[in-house]
């Protein structure tokens, strides 16, 4: 895996690397280089179990680490957030509007290694994108009422961060095993739902040297992160965490080679970090 996620770094930085961007900026290309891959990883796994060639595997995996990019810098210009990944945010590093090119030309270059990789993916994933503005659009028309309650935090949870996780996950099944394409996609959209409960727990409570990021700096949205409707509607943010990881097992449990890649990577990636995050269930 560790040689795969190399070539995944490689092929993100020589994506990025010719742009006029990279030209004057050079360290929008550790930026983009320098994610967790969590994304991306569980793509390698989910495509190797399902007999996929490795090069789509990697082409896949590197389209997809290229849209989460963009729409942490697009984020990032939102948030107001300074640092993200070590590094000063791409607004603060070559200005506003810059920036926006920036993140928009990310986009299309995952939309070019989509197109090799699967042209039928381009479709999915024009789906999976809106779900996420979808779910952005939501959250702030929520921060303008003032807050929300647990099961709207859910829903814009599986939207603005499931929608990747799902695409992540549907799209390395064959377009003919429709179930199980259909049933890894649910799964992705309640795996990102938990992890967005996590991150934000993080955000409250982590320091830049340790998530790389700015934390609690996203004041527009006060009162609609997990943090605040959790302890506002009585829910126990670690209980929905470990529910939402038991329904996104369970959603596998007819392909037990697909559940035990997914358990693993869960269990690899993911349960510890969610764990100190919120506390243990």
């Amino acid at each position: 895996m560790d040689a795969l996620r190399e070539q995944v770094r490689g092929l993100l930085e020589g994506s990025v690397s010719g742009t006029p961007f990279a030209v004057r900026h050079p360290q929008c290309v550790q930026f983009t280089v320098g994610g967790k891959l969590l994304r991306a990883e569980l793509v390698l796994g989910l495509g190797e179990v399902l007999g996929r060639c490795q090069r789509f595997n990697i082409l896949l995996a590197a389209a997809v680490e290229l849209v989460h990019a963009a729409s942490l810098v697009h984020d990032d210009i939102l948030d107001g957030a300074t640092l993200r990944r070590g590094l000063p945010s791409m607004w603060r590093l070559m200005g506003m509007a810059n920036a926006v090119l920036f993140g928009d030309m990310l986009f299309f270059l995952a939309l070019r290694l989509l197109a090799e990789c699967d042209g039928e993916l381009l479709e999915q994933l024009s789906r999976m994108g809106c779900r996420i503005c979808e779910g952005e659009y939501l959250q702030e028309l929520q921060a303008e009422k003032g807050g929300s309650l647990w099961r709207d935090y859910l829903e814009i949870a599986k939207l603005k961060t499931g929608a990747l996780f799902a695409f992540a996950a549907a799209a390395p099944v064959p377009q003919d095993r429709v179930e199980l394409r259909r049933e890894l996609e649910l799964a992705g959209y309640a795996l990102g739902a938990a992890y967005q409960i996590a991150d934000d727990f993080l955000d409250l409570r982590g320091d830049c040297a340790t998530t790389g990021k700015s934390s609690g700096q996203d004041r527009r949205l006060a009162g609609v992160s997990a943090v605040e409707v959790a302890q506002r509607c009585g829910v126990s943010p670690a209980g929905e965490v470990g529910r939402l990881l038991a329904e996104a097992e369970s959603r596998l449990e007819h392909w037990p080679e697909i559940q035990e890649v997914w358990k693993d990577y869960v269990e690899r990636r993911l349960r510890s970090q969610m764990s100190q995050c919120v506390g243990e269930a």
